[in-house]
C-alpha cells in the first residue's frame, strides 16, 4: 500500500509517480480487477461443474442455489461494509472531512440501487422472468464495485449512470464466459473484472474538479475529468487504462503457471465422487442443510453400489438429525 501511494498515486512527492494521473481511491483496479482477473483464470484451469454441459458442448439450465436467504443477507453484509471501503482511502487521502464522507456514501448507494434496478429490468426484457434473488444480488454489487475507483472525485448523481452501466456489463459478461464455455459458479469474473475495469475507466470520465481530495483544498491535479472539460483528464484515462493492462497482465503470469502446476498435479480441482455427493458429505460428514438431508442421502446411496462403513456413519448421522 505504502509503494502504491508513493510511486503510482504520488501522494507524498508528485513528482516521482511511477505513472502520472491515476485514479483508484478505493481499488477498482487494485483489488476488483486483480481479483477478477484471478476468477478468470482459475475458472478456466478448473473447467465447468458435472452436468454444466450437454453433450454439444453448451450450457444447460443454471444449477440451483443452495441458500438464497444467505446469498442475500451476504450482499447486504458486503453493501454496508462498502461504505468503509470507500470512505476509508478517502479519509486517508484528504482527511476527516464529513462533507466528503457523505458525498462518498451517496455516491455509492445511487451506484449500488441504479445497478440492481438496470438489471433487473434488463433481464425481464432479455430473459421475460423475473431474476432470482441471486442473480440480482450481483447487479447490486456490480454497482459497489462500479463506485470504487472514482469514488472521491464523482457527484453523486453521476452514480446514476456508471451504476446502470455496471448492471449492463455484469450480464453481458456473463453470458459472454458461457458462450465460452467458462463455468463462473457466482459470476465473480463479471463482477469484479468486468466492472474494476469499468471502474476504472468511469473515474477519469467522470472525475469533477469541485470536490475536495487533498487536505480540505480544491485541486484540480487529482480531480478531473474527460466529460468535465479538463484538459488533464485524457491523461488520467491514458494512465487508468495502462495500469488496468498492466494489473491484468501481471496477475495472468502469476496465477495462470500457477493453476496449471496445481491441475498437472491434480491439486486444484476437488475427486469426481466428491463432486457428485457433494463436498459437505465428504469432507465434513454431513449435509450444510437440514432440508438437504433426505435428498443428499438418497442419492448418495443410489449412485454408489458398495458404500463404505464411514457413508453408514454419515447415514445414522442424518437419522439422529
Amino acid at each position: 500500500k505504502q509503494w502504491y501511494q508513493r510511486r503510482v498515486r504520488g501522494k507524498l512527492n508528485p513528482e516521482k509517480r511511477l505513472i502520472p494521473f491515476v485514479v483508484d481511491d478505493a481499488g477498482g483496479i487494485a483489488v476488483h480487477t486483480c481479483a477478477g482477473m484471478c476468477s478468470l483464470v482459475a475458472c478456466y484451469f478448473v473447467g465447468p461443474r458435472q452436468h454444466r454441459l450437454d453433450r454439444k458442448g453448451n450450457f444447460v439450465k443454471d444449477l440451483p442455489k443452495q441458500n438464497t436467504s444467505f446469498i442475500v443477507f451476504g450482499m447486504f453484509v458486503l453493501w454496508f461494509s462498502w461504505y468503509a471501503f470507500n470512505a476509508g482511502p478517502a479519509i486517508l487521502a484528504a482527511g476527516n472531512q464529513e462533507v466528503l464522507m457523505g458525498n462518498i456514501a451517496v455516491y455509492t448507494t445511487v451506484c449500488a440501487t441504479s445497478s440492481g434496478f438496470v438489471y433487473f429490468f434488463l433481464s425481464v426484457i432479455t430473459r421475460k422472468k423475473v431474476p432470482e434473488p441471486g442473480d440480482f444480488s450481483n447487479g447490486i454489487l456490480a454497482g459497489l464495485v462500479c463506485s470504487t475507483s472514482g469514488c472521491s472525485v464523482i457527484e453523486p448523481y453521476y452514480g446514476l449512470v456508471i451504476g446502470g452501466v455496471g448492471g449492463a456489463i455484469v450480464m453481458i459478461v456473463s453470458k459472454l464466459l458461457k458462450r465460452l464455455r467458462i463455468d463462473d459458479v457466482v459470476d465473480a469474473v463479471a463482477v469484479h473484472l468486468g466492472c474494476g475495469v469499468w471502474s476504472a475507466v468511469s473515474a477519469p470520465l467522470f472525475a469533477n474538479t469541485n470536490i475536495d481530495v487533498e487536505d480540505g483544498d480544491r485541486n484540480p491535479l487529482y480531480s478531473c475529468g474527460v466529460l468535465t472539460g479538463c484538459e488533464d483528464g485524457w491523461k488520467y484515462l491514458g494512465s487508468n487504462l495502462l495500469i488496468t493492462f498492466l494489473t491484468i497482465v501481471y496477475v495472468t503470469a502469476i496465477i495462470a503457471p500457477t493453476c496449471f502446476i496445481l491441475r498437472q498435479c491434480r491439486m486444484l480441482r476437488i475427486k469426481v465422487e466428491s463432486e457428485r455427493h457433494g463436498v459437505d458429505l465428504v469432507e465434513f460428514e454431513g449435509p450444510a442443510y437440514s432440508n438437504d438431508i433426505k435428498s443428499r442421502r438418497t442419492k448418495l446411496f443410489n449412485d454408489v453400489k458398495n458404500p463404505s462403513p464411514r457413508i453408514g456413519e454419515v447415514n445414522r448421522s442424518c437419522n439422529g438429525v
